[in-house]
């Protein structure tokens, strides 16, 4: 008995460790508790804090992928029925979008620092939080949203079922967050859980940018 209690209890860390890793992305340490990657894009520079500005790797910048999102909640938005990225860009605020999923641990740990934030600056941008647990396999719907629930998270979030959207944004690490101008065109991509104060400094560059 007490040996079948450790090999449970080992298989279990094992896949603790699976699920975390698997949120977790591989790259370089972005300071502030984050960690980013680069994928499927060129840099065309680096700012002076050594975030990459990302484009294709021609004249024009990245162009955000037109998707469509079914809320579970809608934050300050006035959206009864599913949406496109493009409806909601159209209102002219600039966008963070951020994708997470229910059983993603360093999910978890930013969502707090989102809702704070977003209260300070929900009238000058619009976050979202997509969740992709489903097409990640971290989680389901109902993951997701009793995730929300527990945190007592008021931002604008729900899913979507475009299986395309990992490879369109370059989801390599959980959570990634997007910034985005007003005409659609991507400023950031940071992967990684962020705080409030780097949230709060990207969201101020994403203002000034728009």
């Amino acid at each position: 008995m007490i040996k079948s209690k450790k090999i449970n209890l080992l298989v279990c860390a094992i896949l603790l460790i699976i699920i975390s890793s698997a949120c977790m992305a591989i790259g370089e340490n972005a300071g502030d508790g984050a960690t980013r990657i680069i994928a499927d894009s060129d840099v065309s520079g680096m700012d002076e804090s050594g975030l990459p500005v990302i484009t294709d790797g021609s004249d024009s910048p990245t162009k955000a992928a037109d998707f469509r999102i079914r809320f579970y909640q809608t934050g300050n938005l006035d959206y009864d029925e599913p949406t496109t990225l493009y409806s909601i860009l159209s209102l002219g605020n600039p966008m963070v979008l951020n994708f997470w999923a229910g059983l993603c641990p360093p999910c978890r740990i930013e969502m707090n620092d989102l809702d704070k934030v977003n209260g300070i600056f929900n009238d000058q941008v619009v976050l979202i939080g997509v969740d992709i647990g489903q097409l990640v396999l971290l989680g389901t719907e109902e993951d997701g949203k009793r995730l929300l629930s527990e945190l007592g998270i008021s931002y604008a979030a729900g899913t979507t079922m475009d299986s395309g959207i990992t490879e369109s944004y370059g989801i390599f690490g959980m959570p990634t967050t997007i910034f985005i101008k007003p005409d659609g065109i991507i400023h950031r991509r940071w992967t990684g859980a962020l705080n409030d104060k780097k949230l709060t400094e990207l969201i101020q560059e994403l203002i000034e940018e728009s």
